[in-house]
């Protein structure tokens, strides 16, 4: 531990004022972070941690002090030739820290007349410094066309979950490789993409926690709930907030619950913006927790005889295909029951596990998911399931997406099922998916608490036309939301079956009473 090189890093950010001009004081925890990533070092001089990854939620203070570490290394008088960049997948976003860093420099005595060491130009900063007037920072976008040859002394990557690609990391880390002593320090807020390099960063940092990886070189800390604590609960919200009571306000927080609570799209913002909560998309349509309490377990033999409606989603060759059977309550019944059915070739599972989709494979050895031999969909393992369903329920017809309709139709329509195509745009899609909404909502529709299911309706993305019309996006390829399209076509046809005079199925519908 060199103690000196710690509190030098502490002192320097300290003796600098923020944009505002109000001077820097850090708190306890971002000392914390500082002492361990600039106070550790080998024997031989090396710095110990060569990359950090920092995960605090909105209004903790995380672009300041990465525009307060870039100073840091751009006035750091060991080092001749360091290079400090300040990197994003636009200029723009790259230029919110380092404009950030430009003005804290302006208020602070770096640039003071004769004494200041730092030369500010519009696009970069100098040490003037005698002898280290090679020593600069600059921000740096993925889309710019001089990142080859990057040796850098000090990487900083703000809000890492907006990046789509790792493009620009990995040639961070490749430059890393021609630097003595380099450093890459990330700090991000939680983000909406699980598929996204950021979430993948994360997933190999917890591992580095719960000690699963060996990595010594690597500082991590993620501030966030804890699974299964109370996120409306205040007393919860400062395990997520280091900052809570200095840069973060309780009343803050706190009117941005009353919001939260009236709309599960600002839920969600809630969850991942202040509580550091990854979700699977920005705009959650139906809460887990609504979605939950409108399931009840039931017994799949107890439907045996009994009418019902379906919904096929056929996927390409690679892909989910799903079935869904919606049955209609009966008797003194509140409820419809919904029976899911799902395919998945075993080499795309395989493949998806690899890419943290970990249930997958464990959902198919409980029978959740049907895996089929191969890299394609066995359409005839479908044909089967959909046969032996129509020989225990009594199937009155199924609605199918005509976008990949194949002789499976055929094939089941001279089985004796009734099979009517339906559209997948906004017309058609718009009544049925209203009702599945009001249908959750009212806990009418009971799920099984099937978990493929629950998974999918995590992923939905919705898509409104001019006219108000909803529809479930499918465009996303990564976020599977195959049943539940499944399940709006399998109410579609219900919804259908209501109509008394026949018309357009394709355009017109009748809710359920």
């Amino acid at each position: 531990m060199d103690w000196e090189k710690a509190n030098f890093a502490i002192n320097f950010i300290q003796s600098i004022n923020h944009v505002d001009g109000t001077q820097f004081i850090l708190e306890s925890w971002q000392k914390f972070c500082l002492v361990n990533v600039f106070g550790f070092y080998y024997n031989n001089g090396e710095r110990r941690f060569i990359k950090a990854y920092e995960e605090v939620p909105r209004k903790n203070g995380k672009t300041a002090k990465l525009a307060a570490i870039g100073l840091l290394g751009l006035a750091d008088d060991e080092k001749k030739d360091a290079h400090i960049y300040v990197a994003a997948t636009t200029k723009d976003q790259a230029n919110i820290c380092y404009n950030a860093a430009k003005q804290m420099a302006r208020n602070s005595w770096l640039t003071e007349k004769d004494e200041g060491i730092v030369r500010i130009t519009q696009y970069e900063m100098f040490n003037i410094s005698e002898g280290y007037d090679t020593n600069n920072m600059k921000a740096l976008a993925s889309d710019s066309n001089n990142l080859d040859g990057l040796k850098p002394s000090i990487a900083i990557i703000d809000e890492f979950h907006a990046h789509k690609t790792d493009d620009i990391y990995n040639v961070i880390i490749s430059g890393m490789g021609a630097t003595i002593d380099p450093l890459l320090y990330v700090i991000t807020t939680a983000g909406f993409n699980k598929n996204s390099p950021c979430f993948r960063e994360r997933k190999y940092c917890i591992d580095i926690l719960e000690n699963k990886i060996q990595n010594d070189r690597y500082f991590t800390i993620i501030f966030t709930i804890d699974e299964g604590d109370d996120w409306k609960d205040p007393k919860t919200w400062a395990k997520a907030n280091p900052n809570l009571g200095v840069s973060v306000k309780q009343s803050f927080l706190q009117s941005e619950l009353i919001d939260a609570l009236a709309s599960g799209t600002k839920e969600i913002n809630f969850k991942t913006k202040y509580l550091n909560v990854w979700t699977d998309t920005a705009t959650t349509w139906i809460s887990d927790e609504n979605y939950m309490l409108c399931g009840t377990h039931f017994d799949a033999q107890d439907l045996i005889g009994r009418d019902c409606y379906g919904g096929l989603d056929l996927s390409k060759s690679q892909d989910f295909s799903s079935l869904c059977l919606l049955f209609p309550p009966i008797n003194d019944e509140k409820d419809f029951k919904c029976l899911y059915y799902f395919w998945l070739p075993e080499l795309t599972a395989k493949e998806r596990h690899k890419r943290n989709y970990s249930n997958l494979l464990e959902w198919s050895e409980n029978g959740l998911i049907n895996l089929t031999d191969g890299n394609v969909i066995d359409h005839q393992l479908i044909r089967n399931a959909i046969n032996f369903c129509n020989e225990n329920f009594r199937i009155k017809f199924i609605n199918y997406d005509r976008a990949f309709a194949t002789t499976l139709v055929t094939e089941l329509t001279q089985d004796g099922i009734e099979m009517t195509p339906f559209a997948q745009g906004f017309m058609s899609m718009g009544a049925p998916t209203s009702e599945f909404e009001r249908m959750i909502l009212n806990k009418e529709l009971n799920h099984g608490f099937n978990p493929v299911m629950r998974w999918m309706m995590g992923n939905i993305l919705i898509l409104r036309d001019a006219a108000g019309n909803m529809k479930i996006d499918k465009s996303n390829h990564e976020n599977k939301v195959d049943g539940p399209i499944a399940n709006v076509m399998a109410i579609a046809a219900y919804m259908q079956s209501q109509v008394e005079k026949p018309v357009e199925k394709e355009y017109f519908f009748i809710k359920v009473r």
